[in-house]
């Protein structure tokens, strides 16, 4: 039965928990009012998404997110670091591939706290990371149930049961787990648990209690494991339409500039390089990439792309796999290259790069079938590092 007995002798809660309904409702309205009166807010949020085989096996790392992510008006939204604007497409049609979720940066706290969805059971006192809380357990069930399960095109509406601890001197939230074990068959999945850790922001001029760390775990009917971690940083108050950026001061983008929009001619060599290094110890998916042309790109005697042009783009792949020993698949996206006043679209094919910090000279390949403005590269070794200043050569297409 998942209503569990309170043990008063372990710990001395307020003489409040005698009344466990008058208890649970001041906790309940706390986080109430803390959700009712956070503005509109962004945050940056990394993903590490991890899988196993079995349950007796430890997670792999498959590879790192990075968004920013936002709830206006009630509604979880997101975008790449640096876009400028968020869109109103899921996680899952945003990020290529993987297990995504949504819910744990504001909506479930607002079903558990701020509905009639949940039915309780009672208060049990326990220590939580050395501090003494209560805990509650709850159930939504079916017929009020806003939790979707979806895998690729399917997906159910599903009950699910959780627990919250609340800190028993202050009444604040310290954390909400999400538990789903009544899934449809044919979804292929047994259950899925999100662990929410929260904490003390400051957003504007106040501060707010919102996720800090979130875990979830979802098991399939194969047994076998997903995991993704999350963590949230950088919040900050969201107004209006103002554009939201998080690149360091001095490196914003100026939207506002009427650029010229040109399209490169054929055939033209251009050599760029990074002017970051990128390490797979710290990069993550959806972080943004920039070279700078080396030599004035010319045709007929004139400059077409000038020296120090700006080439943009984002980490669109980062991803360890086993062959013949550990290699990572490494995939730049660039969407467009800017000079002075002008701007093109990037759709030239990447014929050659490097080289690689620490790598044999066979450490680096590149795969032939390249996506016009991509650029795909086959790394050997347990970690990758494309050094600032690393070669990438392209031809313009027609």
């Amino acid at each position: 039965m998942w209503v569990r007995t309170i043990f008063c002798a372990v710990l001395s809660l307020p003489a409040a928990l005698g009344a466990d309904a008058a208890l649970l409702e001041r906790i309940r309205t706390r986080m109430a009012l803390n959700l009712a009166r956070a503005p509109n807010y962004t945050c940056v949020e990394t993903i590490e998404r991890a899988t196993r085989q079995g349950a007796r096996q430890e997670f792999r790392t498959l590879d790192r997110l990075r968004l920013e992510v936002a709830l206006v008006e009630g509604k979880e939204l997101y975008s790449w670091p640096g876009a400028g604007k968020f869109e109103e497409r899921t996680l899952g049609e945003i990020v290529p591939g993987g297990t995504t979720t949504t819910g744990e940066y504001a909506l479930h706290a607002r079903t558990v706290f701020a509905s009639k969805a949940p039915e309780f059971g009672a208060g049990v006192e326990e220590e939580l990371d050395g501090r003494r809380v209560v805990r509650y357990d709850f159930r939504v069930e079916s017929a009020v149930t806003k939790y979707r399960v979806q895998v690729g095109t399917q997906g159910a509406m599903v009950p699910y049961a959780g627990s919250l601890w609340a800190e028993a001197a202050t009444l604040e939230l310290l954390r909400l787990v999400v538990d789903v074990e009544k899934i449809p068959g044919e979804l292929g999945v047994k259950r899925a648990t999100t662990q929410i850790d929260y904490g003390k922001v400051r957003v504007g001029a106040s501060d707010f209690l919102l996720p800090r760390r979130v875990e979830f775990v979802m098991r399939r009917a194969d047994g076998s494991e997903s995991r993704n971690r999350t963590e949230f940083s950088r919040c900050r108050q969201y107004v209006g339409q103002t554009e939201i950026s998080f690149e360091e001061p001095g490196e914003a983008r100026l939207e506002d500039q009427r650029l010229v929009e040109l399209e490169l001619p054929a055939r033209l060599s251009v050599e760029t390089r990074l002017e970051v290094e990128i390490d797979s110890d710290q990069a993550a998916i959806g972080d943004p990439v920039t070279a700078r042309v080396s030599y004035p790109v010319k045709k007929g005697g004139k400059v077409i792309v000038p020296k120090g042009a700006l080439l943009r783009g984002r980490v669109r792949r980062i991803e360890p796999g086993e062959s013949r020993g550990p290699y990572f698949v490494v995939e730049l996206e660039f969407s467009e290259v800017e000079w002075e006043q002008s701007r093109a679209p990037w759709t030239a094919r990447l014929d050659a790069a490097g080289p690689v910090v620490g790598g044999a000279r066979n450490a680096l390949s590149i795969p032939v079938e390249q996506t016009p403005g991509h650029a795909l590269l086959l790394v050997r070794g347990s970690r990758v590092r494309l050094p600032q200043g690393f070669r990438l050569l392209w031809m313009t297409g027609s």
